[in-house]
């Protein structure tokens, strides 16, 4: 099984070996952040299953 990502939905990284966990950096900034996933079970560079999750990230100001 193969996987692949991308923070934009288009350009995504080349297929790597699968793993359990996968770290990623995000654009700078508050706001929503989104990771797109590909996932290649045949091992035969065609994404079979794709999905994204989001999450909100907040700045807080110190006082």
């Amino acid at each position: 099984m193969q996987m692949r990502f991308s923070n934009d939905g288009s350009s995504r990284n080349t297929w790597e070996a699968y793993a359990t966990s996968k770290s990623r950096t995000l654009s700078a900034g508050a706001g929503t952040k989104t990771v797109y996933a590909q996932f290649d079970t045949n091992n035969d560079s065609i994404a079979d299953v794709s999905t994204s999750d989001s999450i909100t990230y907040t700045i807080s100001q110190q006082l």
